[in-house]
């Protein structure tokens, strides 16, 4: 058979298998499409024959792309891989806040008194009729306050054969009981937490991933850009309530959330057409793929402190075993192309390896050598959770199986389990991660090619994948279509993508829509902001006055700047203030009220961005 990149004439190739995985044939009629005639079988089919005279016809697997895959509403905007727009049911007919553009629908479960699911809000219809009248327009999101019901929502929606769907709960067991009767089901956590300091948002992903979520909601209070990042930085993504009948979608959009829940969503899907083109709200999560190697010789100390020093949002690495039983930094299974040693990595305890230095000139990156550095080392992972600690969240790739015990343990140890991101090819190795402690971060590593068809069925199937083993992205540039990305984004999972560095590279995953990029040139993308804000939430002026306005560039490491602001106008229905000709000043007009968003163009990835603040509100005498 011919998949991934490989071609043969005639011959249409499958993407690819995923790591742990097996393909088997479909059929038992070459069709000369890869595609149609094997599948990738996360379990694999016990020895026989599928087809033929003693053919195991009970065993022939089935496709696992399926015919009905529901590809939600794009918001218009200018706004570079928009927010999803989520309608809180109220009143009314459910089909018309299903076709208004939104991409979910947001519903709560209850009962009545008969004892059937109903929604508890407006004419409390069935959550059946509901749920019917959402089919093929938006996806449902449930949310459930009571253990009682989760019997009878998981056998209406397995009636319905009706797996694309979030399940919303305060009380995370309900959301991971939920999930355990059908592992495709997704999960988030709803939280109205009163004050939100570091200690709550740790002790938050941590049960967010033990209740096998994906996505976090808050209310508008509750979340700014800081807080936002937080998560998104760990592999959760953040939802947000609104309060209805204000401007706290400006505010929301701003501060990089990924969904915005509201019982007005026409009025958040008209804000986001007004956006101009090359709006980001969320710059690139920066993955030190390695450390920085373009700089630092890769997987060691140099290099992972320069990640560090230089502000790396995720530092990258990849564990060995020893023959002693340590773990170490090493990428290759083979010593020779980064060491001066031979030989296979398992085969040499600690203190051999040690022994060696891990500063080798790369024939593919001759520049990147560093001659001056004698003393470089392989590092265990001990010297890379202690240099972290507190300074950058870790992606940890675990190169084979059979060391779970030992990474979770290191992990553990150092306190850093809600700053983990553990990572394989294998879904055998992140079930093992899982059952040892469900707290710590996974990601599903994933190569191959992009499909030649079924763009959204594979896209379909790919998020499903993650969604089963609980964990984030992270795919072959390769892989990625845009059909992936926006599937991937309405359902709350981020994709990352490795390894990206050019410029052009790095616009397209921005464009497309991806959480994070995987980089050997992280310096690269480091200098550039994380955000601009807004200098103060509220501005006095008299009339008569022209004020020009500036806003806060943020870094990572270097110091913020104050810079020149376009201004744009939000509400202004007092005519209490104008833009002047330069879209710089604000001219006081007269007493009365505004609102306005100021925005800066920013570099990142070689090419320039606008990015805008939350909205500050004027008041002119």
């Amino acid at each position: 058979m011919v998949y991934g990149d490989a071609k043969f004439p005639q011959v249409t190739a499958h993407p690819g298998v995923a790591g742990g995985h097996t393909m088997e044939r479909l059929t038992g009629e070459d069709t000369n499409d890869a595609s149609k005639d094997f599948v990738d079988q996360p379990n694999p089919t016990p020895g026989g024959l599928l087809f033929g005279p003693d053919a195991l016809v009970d065993k022939i697997p089935k496709s696992d792309l399926k015919d009905n895959v529901l590809i939600v509403k794009e918001p218009e905007t200018g706004v570079v891989s928009p927010v999803t727009v989520i309608g809180c049911y109220q009143s009314g007919d459910v089909s018309a806040l299903a076709s208004s553009g939104v991409s979910s629908v947001f519903l709560i479960v209850g009962k009545n008194i008969d004892g059937q699911l109903i929604v508890s809000a407006g004419d409390r219809p069935l959550l059946a009729d509901a749920l019917d009248q959402l089919a093929n327009k938006a996806i449902p999101i449930l949310s459930i306050e009571s253990k009682e019901l989760v019997p009878a929502v998981d056998q209406l929606l397995t009636e319905r054969s009706l797996t694309d769907v979030h399940i919303v709960s305060s009380n995370p067991e309900i959301v991971r009981a939920m999930r355990e009767k059908n592992d495709e089901y997704r999960g988030a956590i709803l939280d109205g937490v009163d004050e939100l300091d570091l200690a709550k948002q740790k002790q938050l992903v941590k049960t967010v991933r033990a209740s096998k979520s994906n996505v976090l909601i808050l209310p508008y209070d509750r979340v700014n850009a800081e807080v936002a990042r937080y998560f998104r930085l760990r592999g959760i993504t953040v939802w947000a309530i609104e309060k209805a009948g204000t401007v706290q979608h400006h505010d929301l959009v701003s501060m990089g959330v990924r969904g915005i829940i509201s019982a007005q969503p026409e009025t958040v899907l008209s804000a986001l057409a007004a956006y101009p083109t090359e709006t980001l709200t969320q710059p690139p999560i920066v993955y030190a793929h390695r450390g920085i190697p373009s700089k630092k010789p890769e997987n060691t100390m140099y290099s992972f402190q320069e990640a560090i020093d230089l502000g790396a949002d995720i530092v990258e690495t990849d564990i060995h075993k020893t023959k002693d039983g340590k773990l170490v930094l090493i990428h290759d299974f083979d010593l020779e192309r980064t060491t001066n040693g031979t030989g296979k990595v398992k085969d040499y305890t600690l203190a051999e390896l040690r022994a060696l230095v891990a500063n080798k000139q790369d024939p593919e990156n001759p520049d990147w050598y560093q001659p001056e550095i004698t003393d470089a080392r392989i590092p265990t992972l001990d010297e890379l959770l202690e240099a972290a600690k507190g300074k950058a969240v870790l992606d940890l790739e675990a190169k084979s199986i059979g060391y779970e015990r030992e990474i979770i343990e290191a992990i553990e140890a150092h306190d850093m389990v809600e700053d983990v991101i553990l990572c394989s090819f294998s879904s055998e190795v992140l079930n093992r991660f899982a059952a040892l402690n469900p707290e710590v971060g996974l990601g599903y590593v994933l190569s191959g090619s992009k499909p030649e068809t079924k763009k959204d069925q594979y896209a379909e199937k790919l998020v499903t994948d993650a969604i089963q083993l609980n964990a984030q992205y992270f795919l072959d540039q390769a892989i990625l279509t845009p059909e992936l990305a926006r599937y991937a984004k309405h359902r709350g999972l981020p994709l990352g993508v490795y390894t990206v560095n050019e410029n052009a590279q790095i616009e397209e995953a921005l464009r497309t829509g991806v959480s994070g990029v995987v980089t050997d040139y992280a310096q690269r993308l480091l200098t550039a902001p994380i955000r601009v804000d807004a200098p103060q939430s509220s501005l006095e002026l008299t009339a008569g006055e022209v004020k020009p306005l500036e806003a806060i560039i943020d870094y990572r490491v270097a110091e913020d700047q104050l810079a020149p602001a376009r201004i744009r106008l939000i509400d202004n229905h007092d005519a209490a203030v104008e833009v002047a000709a330069d879209g710089k000043s604000l001219i006081a007009k007269k007493a009365g009220t505004a609102k306005v968003q100021l925005s800066v163009e920013v570099p990142s990835g070689g090419k320039t961005w606008k990015m805008v603040t939350t909205v500050i509100e004027v008041k002119v005498n």
